[in-house]
């Protein structure tokens, strides 16, 4: 996983606009139709590309950080999915020696993220993937791979002569 540093302004957020966010990201997880449910995503910041399916009740962890997520054309994302684009201890006396973690999620295009998964700050997923229902992902996939676990390992290569022309 990279640590990835970033200008605090980047990072800082008011609380006018945290409270507003907060709205949208609850508006978006349980919203029922998947085009609004796009909308309210990208008015987070994530970046959302063609024939994107969104289920519902997907997190964003940190949802004032949407601009951080990156969804490829034709992704499929199964309900109960979480993205953590950023993790720390909170108030913790931990966060002295482990400090907020930040990185940008990319999920190429192609890619199937099953039930449940988790995929952790700074991870890129790369096209033509499958991410198998529960699994955890630790550290970056490579294209053309099905993954599943705790942590995510690659299961098997996905034979590019197989998906015809996409």
């Amino acid at each position: 996983m990279q640590q990835l540093k970033y200008n605090k302004n980047e990072l800082n957020i008011s609380k006018i606009k945290l409270f507003y966010t907060a709205i949208i990201i609850r508006l978006a997880k349980f919203c029922i139709f998947p085009a609004t449910r796009r909308f309210f995503y990208r008015l987070l910041g994530v970046n959302i590309g063609k024939e994107v399916t969104i289920s519902p009740n997907v997190d964003i962890v940190d949802y004032s950080l949407g601009k951080f997520l990156s969804l490829g054309d034709r992704v499929a994302v199964a309900p109960n999915v979480t993205f953590l684009i950023s993790s720390s201890p909170n108030m913790s006396k931990l966060k002295a020696i482990y400090p907020k973690i930040y990185g940008p999620i990319t999920i190429e295009e192609d890619v199937w993220i099953g039930s449940g998964v988790i995929i952790l700050p700074g991870i890129t997923v790369g096209k033509c993937s499958i991410i198998g229902a529960g699994s955890i992902v630790t550290k970056d996939i490579p294209p053309y791979c099905v993954a599943a676990g705790n942590p995510a390992r690659i299961l098997k290569k996905i034979n590019t002569n197989d998906l015809g022309d996409i």
